[in-house]
């Protein structure tokens, strides 16, 4: 494990060198602040010591070290996160070397607070695991939709259907069933026309549209679906379906 120690003015100089001008962010950093780096990092590198010193910037005043213990400084991530349920922004950190199957992620700052989510603007955690429910819940939402709408979509488009499938095939060698060609089109298509917003009794909630939402008994079988799914957010399951006249 190698050491790497933090000065403000080595900071404002390798910035100067890289970018040709001065920034008076640096002041933030620490002086003679150590962190552990990995072996194989060149430290020899300005752009490799730019980027630690961008990362100590914004990891500063943040616990990023309680929530991965001994994991050295060039191994930490900081992701900009904007979610497609609000107008919110967050960034988390998690490990580069931790398999994706096993990494966990940790809230790191919430950097924009839409109308919904204002009233968490003082805790970040909150405010995070809110924002990832409404977005997982849409997730699971939909693919239940799809489930349900699937026989229906393959019904009313099996001629475009068939066609895809055939170009597929002869592009590509990948022998996909028209159902599969199906759920992939409608999943696509309700992430593009669901949001959420307030429904009919003034509580938010997943709201989806779509112009194969014609037959009642589809739409029931597709709410009931969506009041199953996984929700660790603060809104109800249900969700508003708009159900169009043939």
């Amino acid at each position: 494990m190698q050491s790497f120690t933090t000065y403000r003015e080595a900071a404002s100089k390798v910035a100067l060198a890289l970018n040709n001008k001065g920034d008076d962010d640096w002041k933030m950093i620490t002086d003679d602040e150590k962190f552990d780096i990995s072996d194989g990092y060149d430290l020899t590198r300005n752009d490799n010591i730019y980027s630690l010193y961008c990362k100590v910037r914004m990891l500063a005043g943040t616990d990023w070290k309680t929530n991965h213990p001994g994991v050295p400084l060039d191994r930490i991530q900081i992701t900009r996160w904007h979610p497609d349920t609000c107008d919110c922004v967050h960034t988390f950190t998690w490990d580069r070397d931790t398999p994706e199957d096993d990494r966990p992620i940790h809230p790191h700052k919430g950097e924009r607070h839409c109308e919904h989510h204002e009233h968490l603007k003082h805790d970040c955690h909150a405010h995070y695991w809110e924002v990832r429910g409404e977005n997982n819940h849409k997730t699971h939402a939909i693919l239940a939709v799809a489930d349900t709408m699937v026989d229906q979509y393959v019904k009313e488009n099996r001629p475009l259907l068939e066609h895809i499938r055939l170009n597929i095939l002869a592009e590509h060698g990948n022998p996909l069933t028209v159902e599969q060609i199906a759920l992939f089109r409608l999943r696509h298509e309700l992430h593009a026309n669901s949001t959420h917003k307030k429904g009919r009794d003034g509580k938010r909630k997943l709201h989806v549209d779509h112009p194969y939402f014609t037959d009642m008994k589809v739409v029931q079988t597709a709410m009931e679906a969506v009041e199953a799914c996984p929700n660790t957010a603060s809104f109800k399951r249900e969700c508003d379906i708009t159900v169009r006249v043939k």
